[in-house]
Formats: structure tokens, C-alpha cells, sequence
């Protein structure tokens, strides 16, 4: 079927002296569908169909060296019509593969999810309101340039599409492209039907050459990315400029899958699709990011995104790549992160990030309602390479400490407080400016362990004079120093009992307040252990056993 838009005619036959027909369409110029009958060796006839673009002459230019193909780069609008076509062929070839069964679906290069094979719809604005000495003429070059530009650097993978910045979103991001939410931006920056990602490119020209700014707002997650700055000189390729920061600040976006074993694999989205310089179909055309951060999106019953929350310490870590997607070791301060059951239509998706190095402060607070500062906690740190943990600083009276990074790497931190290890949950230094935790005040539980420690020390002490006092009683007795024996045992009776002993920790305990349940339990246990051993060493039994066989030896001396 010839889409009317392409302005194309009526198709013609040419017979050419080699065998081969050529069909050939004139409205998209320089492009042909080339047939050649062949024989086979078998003597039966078979048609060989080669479905490919002929080199044009005039301003054409090469944008897919896989296949052999050139279009045109003057005639955007039948490149675009090109492109509908390709749309067409690839939904009926779906549709084709849909009746071949399920066997056909259990081949490891066709179950791989959808998101793979489909592309980035990118949307470009452009601002040049600061280069005063740019004509109109310039700038329609300038987009028109940087249009075929994105599209051979990317080929099938993304869908570009340039304009100016508008008006209104004019107002909002110039002139230095902060990052402004997502309900302060226009409704079609929020608005998947309008594209995937929405690059935002400010360009300035002086006397010292032209600045490119670029940053990129995804709208599936409503998170912007990384401001990205260029400078070139007057006499560089601007467009070629321009299409490098955009490119820098791309962010790959990663469909999450978790298999029954618990594995992590990443799809990520286009990768299977072809570019220029990599054969179609590759499973490893794209480097992925040294991170990726968890993203949870909840949807509502339209799809549209009701909220998009990020998993608090939990990163992934790309290991390898094949067939089935990009298998990761997942890194979490949270138990269960990917796992966890979520209500409501929840997507997981990774969202790639580049460490540019530099450090975080790091601050600790209390996660109770008093979210008080933590001084005086230990921090170490080793890389996710396997080293081992160093100590690397102490927080402050204000519970804050600076972490540096080391290269791209995350770090996986150890906070401790005195032997006790608090969390373990992993950083990334620099991609962040200040970064709080949350964690369990253990000041309560030091203190008690204090408390305690100080109880048995006194225990002991006490079970130590008492067991002299009591030998030193039996020897008196032995002797038949009636007096010297009654002495020890006054002093005996004036030692702390059990019962003031018990008292006098459950008022320790009493004084303790752990507004963390999980703290508390365990200073209860603390407590209980000691009372245990008070119970179990300060036996009054034995003491009065004493008493009654002195006694009885007073008054019967011969019955020893």
C-alpha cells in the first residue's frame, strides 16, 4: 500500500540486463524495492526479494550501514512517511508471529519483552534567543541539521524530533534550565502520548564562542536529568555540538524484571533495535550506566502516573549482558526492595546514572517523631569491587560526615554505634549534595548496656564478698568460735539481698525510654538476663542453712 502522503505514483516495471526488476516509486527520491528472480539448483523457479534504499544523487547522505540504505537528508517529510511505512511492516509482522504459536515465543530472542524493541520518542526544544546575530535562516538550518544528525546517530533507537522551545515553557526553564517538578512544567511535558523524554537545549553565543546547555526530563518518571554544558568556538559545527550534549544527557530508562530465583535482569529500552554502526538485533550495542537507582511508578487505571517514588538505598549494579536482558546485583539498605507487595498497577523501572565523583554529606537522624541528630556514630565504607571496609570517619555533635567518593564506584557504608552495627546501605558519592538517614536511635540501648554492665559489675562483687563471709563463717564454726561466726553473719545480713537487688534494676530499667520498639526488646533483654543472674547467685536458702547449723552447734556442741 502507497501512502498518499509520500506523493508517490503509480509503481513501473523496468526489466534491466542482468535479470533483476526494479520497482521504483517517485515520491521518495532515490529509493527502490528491488526484485531478482533466481534460479535454484534444483531447477525450480524462486523469488528473491531485496527490500533496500539506492544511493540518491544531490544532497543525499547515508544514515543506515547495516542494510545498505540512503535517504535523502532535504526531503525530511518523506523520510518521516518512510518511517510510517516501516511502522506498518513491523505491526503486520507482529500480527504474522502471533500465529505461528506459543513454541515460537519460547525462543530466548523472541521473548524478550516488548520494551526492547521499542524506541525513544525524543523530543528536542531548542532556544536561541541569546545569539542575537543568528538570522531565521540560521536557526531553521541549525534544527533541520540537528534533525538529521540525532537520527543517524541513533537510527531506529530514537524517534527525534526538533523544535523551538516554546513560549511557555520559555518562561519556566531559561535562562539556566533549573529542575523545576513536574507540576510546574506545561500539561504535554507530563503527557506520554506527547513523548518519552523532552530535552530542553538553551544556546548562548559571545565573544568567546557559543555555551550549549542541555537537560533532558523523562515523562514516564517525571525525574530530569543531569545538567550538561558546552562550550565550542565560532568556527565549530554548532549542530554537531548540540547533538553531542544532548546525547550526554541522555538517561537510559530499564524495565526491572525479578525472576523466581530472585535474580534482577534489565530490559532496556530500544536496545535490540539497530543503529548505524551495530548490526540489528545485537544484545550488547549499548554501554550501560555503572548504576542504576529503583524507581517505583504507580499507575492509574489510564496509565498515567499517579506517583513516582524512589526506593530508598537500594541501587543496581549492571554485571553482564545476553540474550535474556542486563542481569544486575542489587545493593539495599531495605530488606526485600523488589520484591516487597505493592498495591495497586506498580511498573519497576531503572533509571541510569553516571557517579560524577565529589562527595555527600552524610547526616544521621533519629526515625522517630523527635528526628533528633546521632553524634559520635561510626562510619566505613568499601567499594561494591569487593575491599574490604575502612574506617572513615565520626559523625558530629550535629550527627553530619563528609563522604568522599572513590571513581565511579558506589560505596557500601557500615554505620556502627560502640560493637553494634546499625545499617549497611549504599551511597553514591557526589550524586547528591546532602544525604539524610534515617536510622534507630541505639542511644538508649548504650546506655542501658551501660546500665547493665554496671549491675554486674556490682553482682560480682557482691557474690565474691558473700561467698568469703560464708567460708570465713563455716571455718569459725569448725573452730567453735560462736562469737567470731555470729559476727560474719551480721555482716552477711547487712550485704544487699535479692529482693533489694531486683528492685533496684527494675528502677534502672524504668528510667530508660527507647522510642524504638525493636530497642526496647532488646533492652528488656538485657535487663531480664541480669535479674536471671541475681536470681540465680544471691540464693538466700544457702544463708539460712548456715544460720540453722550454727545455731544447732551452739546448743549441741558435742553433735558436731
Amino acid at each position: 500500500m502507497i501512502c498518499q502522503k509520500c506523493h508517490a505514483a503509480e509503481a513501473r516495471r523496468k526489466k534491466g540486463q542482468d535479470g533483476w526488476v526494479e520497482l521504483a516509486s517517485s515520491g521518495i527520491e532515490g529509493a527502490a524495492v528491488e526484485a531478482r528472480r533466481k534460479k535454484g539448483l534444483d531447477g525450480r523457479g524462486r523469488d528473491s526479494v531485496r527490500i533496500g534504499f539506492r544511493r540518491p544523487r544531490g544532497d543525499a547522505r547515508r544514515i543506515a550501514g547495516p542494510s545498505g540504505a540512503w535517504i535523502v537528508t532535504g526531503h525530511l517529510k518523506y523520510q518521516a512517511a518512510a518511517r510510517n511505512h516501516l511502522r506498518e511492516l513491523a505491526a503486520m509482522a507482529l500480527v504474522l508471529i502471533a500465529g505461528l504459536g506459543e513454541p515460537f515465543f519460547q525462543h530466548p530472542a523472541v521473548a524478550q519483552p516488548l520494551w526492547q524493541w521499542t524506541p525513544y520518542r525524543v523530543t528536542v526544544h531548542v532556544s536561541c534567543d541569546d545569539c542575537p546575530a543568528w538570522s531565521e535562516g540560521d536557526v531553521r538550518r541549525l534544527l533541520t541539521d540537528l534533525q538529521w544528525r540525532l537520527e543517524y546517530r541513533f537510527g531506529t533507537r530514537w524517534e527525534p524530533r526538533v523544535a523551538a522551545l516554546p513560549e511557555d515553557a520559555a518562561r519556566l526553564l531559561l535562562p539556566d534550565l533549573p529542575d523545576l517538578p513536574g507540576e510546574a512544567l506545561p500539561k504535554p511535558w507530563r503527557d506520554l502520548k506527547t513523548a518519552d523524554k523532552i530535552v530542553a537545549v538553551r544556546i548562548s553565543s559571545g565573544d568567546n564562542g557559543v555555551h550549549i546547555m542541555a537537560r533532558q526530563w523523562d515523562v514516564r518518571v517525571e525525574r530530569w536529568g543531569p545538567l550538561v554544558q558546552v562550550a565550542v568556538s565560532t568556527e565549530s559545527p554548532i549542530s554537531e555540538a548540540v547533538m553531542r550534549a544532548v546525547t550526554k544527557s541522555h538517561v537510559p530508562l530499564a524495565l526491572i524484571q525479578v525472576s523466581d530465583d530472585g535474580g534482577v535482569r534489565l530490559h532496556q529500552r530500544g536496545v535490540a533495535l539497530s543503529t548505524p554502526s551495530a548490526p540489528q538485533g545485537g544484545t550488547a550495542m549499548e554501554e550501560w550506566t555503572p548504576v542504576y537507582h529503583v524507581l517505583a511508578r504507580y499507575e492509574d487505571r489510564d496509565g498515567n502516573a499517579r506517583a513516582v517514588l524512589t526506593l530508598p538505598w537500594t541501587v543496581l549494579l549492571p554485571r553482564e549482558s545476553d540474550t535474556s536482558g542486563l542481569a544486575c546485583e542489587v545493593i539495599s539498605g531495605v530488606r526485600n526492595p523488589l520484591t516487597a507487595r505493592r498495591r495497586g498497577r506498580v511498573e519497576l523501572l531503572a533509571w541510569g546514572q553516571r557517579p560524577p565523583g565529589g562527595t555527600t554529606g552524610l547526616q544521621l537522624i533519629s526515625r522517630d517523631e523527635r528526628k533528633r541528630p546521632l553524634p559520635y556514630y561510626d562510619v566505613f565504607a568499601k567499594t561494591t569491587a569487593g575491599d574490604d571496609f575502612r574506617w572513615i570517619g565520626r559523625t558530629d555533635l550535629a550527627g553530619r560526615l563528609e563522604v568522599e567518593g572513590r571513581g565511579e564506584l558506589p560505596l557500601v557504608l557500615a554505620i556502627k554505634h560502640g560493637d553494634r552495627l546499625i545499617a549497611r546501605l549504599p551511597l553514591v558519592p557526589g550524586m547528591l549534595a546532602q544525604a539524610t538517614v534515617a536510622i534507630p536511635d541505639d542511644d538508649p540501648r548504650l546506655e542501658a548496656e551501660a546500665v547493665v554492665r554496671g549491675v554486674q559489675d556490682e553482682l560480682i562483687d557482691l557474690v565474691i564478698q558473700r561467698t568469703v563471709l560464708l567460708a570465713k563463717v563455716r571455718a569459725r564454726v569448725a573452730e567453735e568460735k560462736w562469737d567470731e561466726a555470729a559476727d560474719l553473719l551480721d555482716q552477711i545480713r547487712k550485704l544487699k539481698s535479692r529482693e533489694v537487688f531486683s528492685s533496684e534494676i527494675m528502677q534502672l530499667q524504668q528510667r530508660i525510654y527507647c522510642p524504638e520498639a525493636t530497642a526496647q526488646q532488646q533492652v528488656d533483654r538485657m535487663f531480664n538476663e541480669a535479674r536471671r543472674l541475681v536470681h540465680q547467685y544471691l540464693d538466700p536458702s544457702e544463708f539460712e542453712k548456715l544460720v540453722q547449723q550454727v545455731s544447732h552447734r551452739r546448743r549441741n556442741p558435742s553433735s558436731g
